[in-house]
């Protein structure tokens, strides 16, 4: 089994890593920690009986380099208006609640389970090359915590 990286909204998907038109590129799945958030308590820092009232994570950017390949412009186009579609839809959700929340579903080759990653946007850069048949791209997409 290939491993697994798909956009999908539950009902709808994009799959990033297809072996037929999407692939993952080498090192091509970079999810770094996201930063942490401190609250504390009181109102000076400083003095003494300041306390840690929570810890939270912020938003992770991750990023995905893709390759597209296809026989003609058709399976190209289709690919990448696939990937716009999802990416529009996680930013409908994210900031107007509209339709469903899209995820990153991201799966090792051999693991029992995926790992899920909450979309809140993304940025698809096709790079300079936009007239061959084989396109890298590379994706951005937000993740809330997990």
């Amino acid at each position: 089994m290939a491993w697994l990286v798909q956009l999908t909204d539950g009902t709808s998907s994009a799959d990033l890593n297809d072996g037929t038109t999407t692939y993952l590129r080498m090192g091509g799945f970079q999810a770094p920690p996201p930063q942490r958030r401190l609250s504390i308590a009181g109102e000076n820092l400083s003095r003494h009986g300041g306390d840690l009232m929570a810890r939270q994570y912020g938003n992770r950017a991750v990023t995905i380099n893709l390759e597209l390949k296809g026989s003609n412009a058709t399976v190209l186009t289709t690919a990448v208006g696939t990937i716009w579609t999802m990416l529009r839809k996680a930013d409908e959700f994210a900031r107007m609640g509209l339709g469903a929340q899209v995820q990153l579903k991201y799966q090792w080759d051999g693991a029992a389970s995926p790992v899920y990653f909450n979309v809140l946007e993304g940025v698809l850069d096709l790079g300079a090359d936009l007239h061959s048949p084989y396109l890298k791209l590379g994706t951005r997409i937000q993740n809330a915590q997990i």
